[in-house]
């Protein structure tokens, strides 16, 4: 393996993304309009994936919608999310209204403008954000939420890497971790598009492990004296070079 990343790491990562593919996965709608926005999230998806109201039980992630501040049977479900340990996505739609909501995150808070229909893509980024690579499974099952899910996980990776390579380790220290990561990335696009974890997603992996030698390379060629400027050029490699991951696994996932 390259940069020393061992094989127990990768095979980590296959098998947590092949868990995530086999799991069932529950989105919990509810609010004003909860109605619409379910039957748009659950178009052509797979069927009891989006369930309309009820308990937190069960549920990977609450959308909360409203219409101004929130009732005392929103708070309730809030807090109940809350208290599970159950990520609340926010979808307001009165833009007067201060997005302030009890239990719930601000920027977990996606505003909705009058006459521009709900913002699934915006929706999605906030749960990939949340959720992580668990969000994976709903954009398999739920195929509006795929292309918004997509760059949500691409994104969260490649600030994760970013953050790594500011930290003030040795020099290639933070690589093996980086790969990894983006190891993870590919996989979890792999899952969201659909396709089954092994054999179909092993050259996405190869692909990732064969660049890791190119990335330290990179990396190396950073000379500047000043420690922190160094790191924050590092930082801007790896942001780019775990976009790059993303943008082509999500391309090989969706020719495939």
């Amino acid at each position: 393996m390259p940069l020393g990343i061992s094989s127990r790491a990768v095979l980590t990562a296959f098998r947590d993304a092949r868990s995530e593919a086999e799991r069932p996965a529950r989105l919990l709608v509810s609010g004003p309009l909860a109605e619409q926005l379910a039957r748009e999230l659950a178009e052509g998806g797979v069927p009891d994936t989006v369930r309309l109201g009820g308990e937190v039980e069960g549920a990977d992630a609450v959308v909360l919608v409203l219409a101004g501040e929130a009732a005392a049977p929103e708070v309730e479900l809030a807090r109940s999310a809350n208290r599970a340990a159950v990520p609340v996505i926010g979808v307001q739609l009165d833009p007067a209204v201060n997005p302030d909501i009890p239990y719930v995150l601000a920027t977990d808070v996606v505003p909705c403008p009058r006459g521009e229909g709900f913002p699934i893509d915006a929706i999605a980024g906030v749960l990939a954000r949340r959720l992580g690579e668990q969000a994976a499974g709903l954009a398999a099952a739920l195929p509006r939420l795929h292309d918004g899910v997509s760059r949500g996980l691409t994104r969260r990776a490649a600030h994760r890497n970013a953050l790594l390579a500011l930290l003030p380790l040795s020099r290639d220290a933070h690589l093996p971790v980086m790969t990894i990561t983006q190891v993870r990335l590919a996989l979890s696009l792999s899952v969201a598009n659909g396709r089954e974890v092994g054999s179909a997603t092993a050259p996405d992996v190869g692909a990732v492990l064969a660049a890791a030698p190119a990335l330290r390379a990179l990396s190396r060629r950073v000379v500047l004296r000043a420690p922190m400027a160094r790191r924050l050029v590092q930082a801007g490699v790896a942001y780019g070079a775990t976009l790059a991951v993303g943008k082509a696994s999500s391309l090989r996932a969706t020719r495939d």
